[in-house]
């Protein structure tokens, strides 16, 4: 093996250790649930876009059976809602 083979081989290895650690880091601040740049945890951020969507699709809901009973008459209205 040429010494640029052994040098190539030693920069890999040291890159996919340098990787490791920065992953390993992240999944770490992670699981501690460490703020992100906003102040706000993941875990906050996807409870917040589920709760959006559960919301949504209530008033989705209500706009159908709004629509079913006669109360709301634009179709296009429901159809975008849902």
């Amino acid at each position: 093996m040429s010494l640029t083979s052994v040098h190539n081989a030693m920069n890999a290895y040291n890159s996919v250790g340098s990787l490791t650690k920065q992953v390993t880091q992240t999944a770490q601040r992670m699981e501690n649930g460490d703020k992100n740049q906003n102040g706000t945890s993941f875990a906050s951020n996807f409870e917040n876009a589920i709760k959006g969507v559960a919301e949504t699709q209530a008033k989705a809901r209500e706009m159908t059976k709004a629509y079913e009973l006669g109360v709301e008459t634009d179709i296009a209205r429901v159809m975008i809602a849902r």
